[in-house]
C-alpha cells in the first residue's frame, strides 16, 4: 500500500481505537519513525534472529497469553534462536494471573516476584561488596 494511503487509514482509525493511537504512537517512539507507514515498514525490517545467537548470558523471557503488541507465537522462536545463552527460562502470564497484558499489566508484583526469584537462581541479584570508605577529616 501506498503510505499516504497508509497514514490515512491508520489516522481514522487513531481517532476510534484508542489501542490503536496507542500502539502507533509507541511504535514512533521506540522506532524513531514520523508516520504509520513508517512504522510498520520499521517493523517488517525489525529482526533478532541474526544477534540471537550472539547472547551467552542468561536470559528470561516473559510474555502475557493475551498481550495485545506482542504475539505469543514468537516466544518459541526466540526461545530457540537463543542459541549460546548460558541460560534461558520462559515465563508466560496468564488470564488466571491477571498478567496476560503487555508487560504483565494488571499484577505488575507477579512480574517483579518472577523476576527477582529468576535473579536470585542466575546469581544475578548479588550485589558487589564495595570496602568501606574512610572519611576523610
Amino acid at each position: 500500500m501506498p503510505a499516504p494511503l497508509v497514514n490515512a487509514a491508520v489516522a481514522s482509525v487513531r481517532k476510534t481505537d484508542l489501542l490503536t493511537d496507542w500502539v502507533i504512537a509507541q511504535g514512533e517512539r521506540v522506532m524513531g519513525s514520523a508516520t504509520p507507514a513508517d512504522v510498520f515498514a520499521a517493523w517488517r525490517e525489525y529482526r533478532t534472529d541474526d544477534i540471537s545467537s550472539l547472547v551467552t548470558q542468561d536470559v528470561l523471557l516473559m510474555a502475557g497469553s493475551k498481550d495485545h503488541y506482542m504475539p505469543l507465537s514468537i516466544l518459541p522462536d526466540q526461545l530457540m534462536a537463543l542459541t549460546a545463552a548460558h541460560s534461558v527460562s520462559a515465563r508466560v502470564f496468564t488470564e488466571a494471573e491477571s498478567a496476560q497484558n503487555h508487560c504483565q499489566i494488571g499484577n505488575m508484583g507477579l512480574a517483579l516476584k518472577v523476576i527477582l526469584d529468576w535473579l536470585d537462581e542466575t546469581g544475578g541479584r548479588v550485589a558487589n561488596r564495595a570496602a568501606p570508605t574512610k572519611d576523610v577529616a
